[in-house]
């Protein structure tokens, strides 16, 4: 029967911030939540827990959500999970009939709204506690039985245990061969007295005196069945314990007797399981049953001495990125070193805890002050940091880390299990590796984040995002060879803002595959106005992100804005962050690939702000290579940002691309990189981004003055 009853629930999305987020959301539910950042870990997880409910994410970069649903609904003991799919795909049938497919019950659309969150949730809570009651009456019951049957097997079979007898003065003791075989007894034959002095040095010192007690018992109330337990050394100078019942037989006279049993296995196993209900197995520190009974009593002793306790939350900085890399093994011995050096910071009256996956807690008792609680945080994040050595690899990571403080912050356990939550929160969002203390402004940050969140789907459900667009010269020929598509939003209380406003929202919530979706129809739309008309015979640009490259629609997706352009392919251009090609690169290629035979020119920007090698950009097959402002800001007046210009110019041409230079403001950069092979230019000396309409008018007008 299990121990606890507290149903369990895991979210799953690659994305640190939204399981932050939805974790806050969960905590006015009665369920425990734990955390996977990633397909694979949580189908380990599931051999670990028993779940009543996944949300899981649809889009994530190697495994998706939707295999991961697959092969749930496929493998026996997690086949019966309910799974809601959280998807920023909304409004879109063919993701709602593929999560159905995959095994979904339900789905929730992101930006997640509270209350249909919650509702929802507690539906299947609902449906797992009535499930969780009909198996423990049915446990119960079979348990009942059990019992039942043991006793009657017990007194069938008594003798086979080991039986005795006690004479009626306490003097001597008889027992059976099975009893002296069990007691490990030698000097003595079966049916032989034993004077009870004798017996006495068998049972273990501490527990002689109720032996006797229980002996005296039995002779002055004689119509009472005793039972007690009692230590001896066994075989192999072994310390055992022995179960002891004792009867008052009355035929002709009365006599005691009674049964012994070795009862050290059954001892051993209730231990075990006891130590199972409270501590986890891997690290051997308390798991969340015993962390919330701990923080009780803490909370109830700091109450009473009006004292003060600080909750430590601490989540490993990367921890994904080691699994995926090096494997769940590796990833388990960092768990367990991580717990020791957590106990190394810590002074004996406080308690390490790890709740799940790579979050850990401390709670220490009142010190001295803040300052006390600082340092140790810092010697916390100091051991974190240090190399870890794990069968034979050598492993950095880190630490962030949130802090709250009964009862300043809260005065129960939810309140203050989310105060530090979100202390966490505001760690990982300023850098990782560092520790903030809660405050009220954190819950302020975290309402705005949901209500930007909310703000940015309502902006691409009612397509309150425009294009812009910024031309690309060729230096030698001095003709406008293109425009590069860039997304603002007209905010309907901020204005204008730009892609750096609300693009990283984006892509941390998943939004950017509506949203790219939502650009790809504006650009096409455009594409075709200016066609139609006429009046354009340029490439236009397009972004693309890395997880809109990991979206397993995005091909198909492509391939119906291709449909749409009347012009055909040949008019559009890709933009791929040359991060792309570093992350999941097999899988990248191969979308690369595809894209260039379906004849779509592709464009490596941002160059130079990542670490990709030559193989890379070989591979990808290229026709342009973007260089990234920061190397053309400084390019006439930095000899270092030059070299690296020029190394980028020859690489590019030795692998037949064309070097397209971003940010060129100066007459002396254009200069520059004319004068050193750049082919392209692009950048505020030409244009701003402006609006489709005044941008024909600034090409008529570039047009005109250049003949």
């Amino acid at each position: 029967m299990n121990v606890d009853s507290t149903p369990k629930i895991l979210i799953v999305d690659d994305t640190p911030a939204n399981l932050v987020a939805l974790k806050l959301l969960l905590k006015k539910v009665k369920a425990e939540v734990i955390k996977a950042s990633s397909g694979a870990e949580a189908l380990q997880l599931t051999l670990e827990h028993d779940f009543a409910l996944i949300l899981l994410d649809a889009h994530m970069p190697e495994m998706d959500g939707y295999e991961t649903a697959e092969i749930l609904g496929s493998t026996p003991g997690t086949n019966t999970i309910p799974i809601i799919f959280v998807t920023a795909a909304y409004k879109d049938e063919v993701h709602r009939l593929k999560s159905y497919r995959a095994g979904a019950v339900d789905y929730i659309q992101k930006p997640i709204e509270d209350h249909i969150l919650i509702s929802k949730v507690n539906v299947f809570l609902e449906l797992y506690n009535q499930s969780f009651e009909l198996k423990s009456l049915t446990e119960n019951l079979e348990l009942l039985v059990q019992e039942r049957t043991e006793e009657l097997r017990r007194t069938n079979k008594i003798a086979s245990i080991g039986g005795w007898k006690l004479s009626l003065d306490l003097k001597y003791i008889i027992l059976s061969d099975q009893a002296l075989e069990i007691l490990n007894i030698t000097e003595y034959l079966a049916e032989q007295e034993i004077p009870i002095n004798e017996f006495m040095k068998k049972i273990h010192e501490d527990d002689r005196e109720g032996a006797l007690l229980a002996f005296s018992k039995i002779i002055k109330h004689p119509k009472k069945e005793i039972t007690f337990e009692f230590r001896f050394v066994g075989h192999e100078e072994k310390l055992r314990t022995a179960n002891i019942i004792i009867n008052a037989m009355k035929d002709k006279s009365i006599s005691f007797v009674g049964a012994i049993q070795d009862i050290t296995d059954r001892k051993e196993s209730e231990r075990a399981v006891q130590f199972m209900a409270q501590y986890d197995a891997l690290t051997q520190l308390p798991n969340r049953y015993l962390f919330n009974d701990r923080l009780d009593v803490a909370f109830a002793t700091a109450t009473r001495l009006k004292t003060k306790v600080n909750l430590i939350m601490i989540d490993l900085d990367h921890f994904k990125d080691i699994n995926d890399t090096l494997g769940h093994p590796i990833g388990d011995l960092l768990l367990i070193e991580v717990a020791q050096r957590l106990l190394g910071c810590v002074r004996d009256t406080d308690t390490v805890a790890r709740l799940g996956g790579d979050e850990f807690a401390i709670i220490a008792l009142e010190t001295q002050g803040a300052l006390t609680i600082n340092t140790l945080t810092e010697r916390c994040l100091q051991s974190l940091a240090k190399p870890f050595e794990l069968d034979g690899h050598t492993v950095h990571t880190a630490g962030s880390i949130g802090v709250a403080v009964f009862p300043d912050d809260g005065r129960n356990q939810e309140k203050i299990i989310k105060c530090a939550d979100i202390a966490l929160y505001e760690s990982k969002e300023n850098g990782r590796n560092g520790y903030h203390f809660y405050n009220q402004k954190m819950d302020e940050s975290i309402h705005l984040r949901i209500t930007e969140e909310k703000q940015l789907a309502k902006a691409i459900e009612e397509e309150q995002l425009e294009l812009y667009y910024q031309p690309q010269i060729d230096l030698n020929t001095k003709k406008v060879i293109g425009a590069e598509a860039l997304v603002r939003w007209n905010h309907p209380e901020k204005g204008l803002l730009l892609p750096v406003d609300f693009i990283p929202l984006a892509e941390e919530i998943g939004l950017i595959i509506p949203m790219g979706k939502l650009i790809f129809k504006l650009a096409a739309k455009q594409i075709n106005f200016w066609s139609q008309h006429g009046i354009l015979d340029i490439k236009i640009a397009v972004n693309l992100s890395v997880k809109q490259i990991h979206y397993c629609d995005f091909i198909d997706m492509l391939e119906n804005t291709i449909l749409e352009l009347d012009s055909g392919v040949d008019i559009l251009e890709l933009e791929i962050p040359e991060m792309a090609m570093l992350e999941g690169s097999q899988n990248n290629n191969d979308v690369f690939e595809q894209l260039r035979k379906k004849g779509i020119s592709l464009v490596v920007d941002n160059f130079g702000t990542a670490f990709s090698s030559m193989l890379n950009l070989k591979q990808i097959s290229a026709e342009f290579l973007k260089i990234d402002r920061l190397f053309i800001k400084n390019v006439v007046n930095d000899a270092v940002d030059a070299k690296i210009f020029k190394s980028i110019i020859e690489l590019a041409h030795t692998l037949n691309m064309k070097v397209i230079a971003e940010g060129v403001e100066t007459s002396n950069q254009l200069s520059y990189l004319l004068n050193n092979g750049c082919d392209v230019a692009q950048g505020f000396i030409y244009s701003h981004p402006i609006p489709a309409g005044e941008f024909i008018d600034w090409l008529i007008q570039y047009q005109d003055e250049a003949r």
